[in-house]
């Protein structure tokens, strides 16, 4: 039975499922080779606890501002990373599914929360153990392997959104008479936009 799934004590599925058919597969970053820092595309509670982590850690810290330096990344940026080595995992990472962000320290001189000309990020200013904190009380998952890293499903849950997610497109895929293959292509793409716009 789907609800008996762990997964979904941590998001709701028809929620999610409309958010990754409508925003992600249909945003024109889906299949960017580039970091994207967009926070819409992230999945709205997730968003909702990395920005209040974000406005709690700004209470104790004055001097830096929490910038969200990677939200959404593709699987042709994840397998770049592999390739050099700076992933283990070739496709379908954390952030394809908008539920990892990775937290950095913005120089934010004109205070609009967005990197422009002039401005810079650095990993290496954040009081990192205390946005660990504050991401734990928001039941955010933090990585121990990577500082910068957080999201909203613990690792062991990974596997179970990979599966859940396939069986999504799957799904939608019979439904709409395509290949049932499981992968977001420009078939699928298309009919997700004919029905969200």
């Amino acid at each position: 039975m789907e609800n008996s799934n762990p997964l979904f004590q941590y998001l709701d599925p028809m929620e999610f499922s409309k958010h990754f058919f409508s925003k992600i597969c249909l945003s024109d970053k889906f299949f960017y080779p580039g970091e994207c820092k967009d926070p819409d595309l992230l999945y709205p509670p997730f968003l909702n606890k990395i920005n209040s982590v974000k406005t709690e850690y700004n209470k104790y810290d004055y001097d830096h501002t929490v910038f969200i330096y990677e939200s959404f990344r593709s699987n042709e940026l994840q397998r770049i990373y592999f390739n050099r080595n700076s992933s283990k995992i070739r496709r379908y990472g954390m952030h394809f599914y908008g539920i990892a962000a990775d937290l950095v320290h913005l120089d934010d001189k004109d205070n609009d929360g967005i990197q422009d000309n002039g401005e810079f990020v650095s990993w290496d200013k954040l009081n990192y153990p205390l946005l660990q904190e504050l991401a734990t009380s928001a039941e955010l998952i933090h990585l121990a392997w990577e500082a910068c890293h957080f999201q909203l499903i613990p690792v062991s849950l990974q596997q179970n959104i990979r599966n859940f997610v396939t069986a999504q497109v799957v799904s939608f895929q019979q439904d709409n008479n395509l290949v049932p293959d499981g992968d977001v292509g420009p078939k699928t793409i298309a009919k997700l936009r004919s029905m969200y716009g």
